[in-house]
């Protein structure tokens, strides 16, 4: 429980898209809506919305950690959750600039990772997020092919298993510039019974 009374999360999710009635939150809305009928418990959180700077200073880098309290709750968030779902549509082969600036503030080194050993001697990386199933949802023009290799790379192999996470799955709505509405309802049912399997298992 929180100091507020409420329960803590047990699903974060993530979403960066500037358009509120975008695919990108539709999409996260549906993975609201199947937790809601697991019970579980879930904090959403709309980059620009709360809007955290996604510039890493040089005082902050150099100080090795945040003063930003906003960034702050979203570490904590990031390190008690047990599952990391993140929304956000393919921008030049990656993430927008506001959520690629959140990685960088908020995956930050004693976090989520951290490298161990003696002084002047090779150190060991560990990460530190294996607690976390992560789902990574997001809309592209490129074909499946592309995006495998740009957006879920970054997220599969530059970021999660660079922190530990074992459970990395990723979901892209490919070639989006050729779907209408009626293939892109179909999408979100398909995309509704795959959350299904994620929270469920």
């Amino acid at each position: 429980m929180t100091r507020e009374g409420r329960r803590e999360p047990e699903l974060l999710i993530i979403v960066c898209h500037p358009v509120s009635g975008s695919f990108t939150h539709a999409a996260a809305g549906v993975i609201e809506d199947v937790a809601a009928r697991y019970a579980i418990e879930v904090r959403r959180i709309d980059l620009y919305d709360e809007a955290p700077s996604p510039v890493l200073s040089a005082e902050e880098l150099q100080r090795g950690m945040s003063f930003d309290e906003t960034i702050l709750e979203h570490q904590r968030l990031v390190t008690t959750v047990s599952r990391l779902a993140v929304v956000h549509p393919d921008w030049w082969g990656g993430p927008p600039a506001l959520l690629k600036g959140w990685v960088e503030r908020v995956f930050r080194a004693g976090v989520a990772y951290r490298f161990t050993g003696e002084e002047f001697m090779p150190k060991v990386r560990q990460g530190l997020l294996g607690q976390l199933s992560t789902l990574v949802a997001y809309t592209t023009d490129a074909p499946r092919e592309t995006a495998e290799q740009t957006v879920e790379r970054f997220w599969q192999h530059s970021v999660f298993a660079f922190c530990g996470v074992s459970r990395a799955e990723c979901h892209g709505f490919y070639e989006m510039y050729s779907t209408g509405p009626g293939a892109r309802t179909r999408r979100l049912r398909e995309f509704e019974a795959m959350v299904r399997r994620w929270l469920g298992s």
